[in-house]
């Protein structure tokens, strides 16, 4: 629900933005038709999400997929660090 109410504000943004410099009577049009829009692709997406989801083993190959990526986002982190350290002793050594 919380996910739905952000994506609805995010679209809000978006749709806002693009029609923030037609004429009146376009804003109207551009509103409406971008509402629209978003509305029918948030339901044709959650169909096709949901279509997705029913294939085997694709849950398991994405929690795969977010295993790998957590792990390579936690040696970037790791060998960040180190470099940080090292440049703060020689830092310290000047």
């Amino acid at each position: 629900m919380l996910a739905n109410i952000v994506l609805s504000g995010d679209n809000a943004v978006v749709i806002a933005m693009a029609a923030r410099t037609l004429q009146p009577e376009q804003q109207k049009k551009a509103i409406f038709w971008g509402s629209a829009a978003a509305i029918v692709m948030r339901i044709v997406l959650t169909i096709v999400a949901i279509q997705l989801l029913t294939l085997p083993f694709l849950k398991i190959i994405g929690a795969a997929l977010l295993v790998y990526i957590g792990v390579d986002l936690l040696k970037v982190a790791v060998m960040t660090k180190a470099t940080d350290q090292r440049n703060t002793m020689a830092l310290g050594r000047c």
